[in-house]
């Protein structure tokens, strides 16, 4: 009797792991998502600024972060919107292109990378733009992602492998939070030397010290 319930708990942990590596794919798409999006607003585009620069867009100093993060965000909330309404409109409806959805905030969090370090955008529109595509993307993945993992896993095993998905996406920002510490500091340093800018806040943007903007203060990090 012991044998045969070890036998059904082994054979049923057996499952829940084929289960979960069933779902990889998902899995390795959030965490790609999650790390796109929170290295390009967390790390590189921190350090590309208009509103200091000769010919600005007129914004505050540190407006350019806040209306980065707005860009995103509203494209983000429109993604994942529309996914749902058309999910409600036409049940049946299903996204089986996760990973073209993803191309694009990773061939944009690399475009912006170009952008950070050879500093040829003029416009400001442009940034927003890509954001709010970005975002809109990024929420797409996301709900196909958590719409996906349930429909094809059996109910004994769909908490679990839900919660494998949630790690995933924390171990993208962990992932970009930690890669960002070193990024930033990188592009910082490329923007202070390879150009004529003398002060921190032309090549800054998410700094709520008055004295930094003044250039009174060291690099904070």
């Amino acid at each position: 009797m012991i044998s045969r319930i070890t036998r059904v708990c082994f054979l049923f942990r057996l499952n829940r792991f084929y289960f979960i590596w069933y779902a990889a794919p998902f899995f390795l798409a959030l965490f790609l998502n999650c790390f796109a999006e929170y290295i390009t607003f967390g790390a590189i585009l921190t350090t590309v600024v208009f509103s200091t620069s000769e010919g600005g867009e007129g914004l505050a100093p540190r407006a350019d972060y806040e209306h980065y993060l707005l860009s995103l965000y509203t494209g983000e909330f429109l993604g994942r919107s529309i996914f749902c309404i058309l999910k409600g409109l036409i049940p049946s409806f299903k996204s089986k292109r996760v990973w073209i959805a993803l191309f694009t905030p990773l061939s944009v969090m690399i475009f912006f990378a170009y952008v950070a370090w050879y500093r040829f955008m003029d416009s400001i529109l442009v940034i927003f733009v890509l954001f709010i595509v970005m975002g809109f993307t990024n929420g797409i993945v996301h709900a196909s992602c958590y719409t996906a993992i349930p429909r094809n896993t059996p109910p004994g095993h769909t908490e679990m492998v839900m919660s494998v998905a949630i790690i995933s996406e924390a171990a993208g920002m962990l992932v970009a939070g930690l890669l960002g510490l070193h990024i930033e500091q990188y592009f910082y340093w490329h923007c202070r030397y390879q150009s004529d800018h003398t002060t921190m806040a032309d090549c800054l943007t998410r700094s709520s010290n008055m004295l930094f903007w003044a250039g009174k203060t060291r690099w904070p990090l």
